[in-house]
């Protein structure tokens, strides 16, 4: 995997992640109307997050995204300040936007406050091969040993805590969801 760094890269790693996570409840319950334009407007928002953090990933048969970053790194721009205003207002609404802050910041409280986060993982659902999870796997291992930090992930997503246990990681927490029914997984590789 390597760093997105041109805007078709940027393109084909959202539709990934649009795909990946339109049928997804522990991301959709919070759009105000479930659509794709809706999804990509906080997919791009996490994007352009990871990006400036130097942790937005895709794999080079471009099948595989990633964001990952130190959650130490800040990135505060007036861009992204609109991004989040524009979500907040037309995306999921004031009333799915503070349920959605509010379920951040308890997962906040949970979470270690150091290491590595992984933010969003996106893979085109059959076109996972050997060779994708090995180079996830390796681009995982490298940033983390490069920054001698731990990494940290959550998923609610069953097939996706498949993917995080080949690659290492382990649950150290769990709690349910609480705004949809879904299973909240605390994941961390060492």
């Amino acid at each position: 995997m390597h760093q997105i760094k041109t805007a078709n890269e940027k393109q084909r790693a959202i539709e990934i992640l649009v795909d990946a996570y339109f049928q997804a409840a522990n991301v959709t319950w919070m759009l105000k109307t479930k659509s794709k334009k809706n999804l990509k407007a906080i997919l791009d928002l996490l994007f352009y997050e990871a990006k400036a953090k130097n942790g937005a990933y895709i794999s080079e048969n471009q099948t595989c995204v990633l964001f990952l970053y130190d959650q130490k790194e800040r990135y505060i721009s007036l861009n992204q300040i609109f991004r989040k205003l524009h979500v907040l207002i037309f995306v999921t609404g004031i009333s799915n936007g503070l349920k959605a802050l509010k379920f951040q910041k308890q997962v906040a409280t949970i979470r270690p406050k150091e290491g590595l986060l992984g933010m969003a993982l996106g893979v085109i659902e059959n076109k996972m091969t050997t060779a994708t999870i090995f180079e996830m796997k390796r681009t995982v291992f490298e940033v983390s040993k490069a920054k001698n930090l731990p990494i940290y992930a959550e998923t609610t997503v069953p097939r996706l805590l498949k993917l995080y246990k080949a690659l290492g990681f382990e649950i150290y927490r769990d709690m349910k969801h609480p705004y949809c029914d879904l299973n909240v997984w605390f994941l961390k590789k060492e």
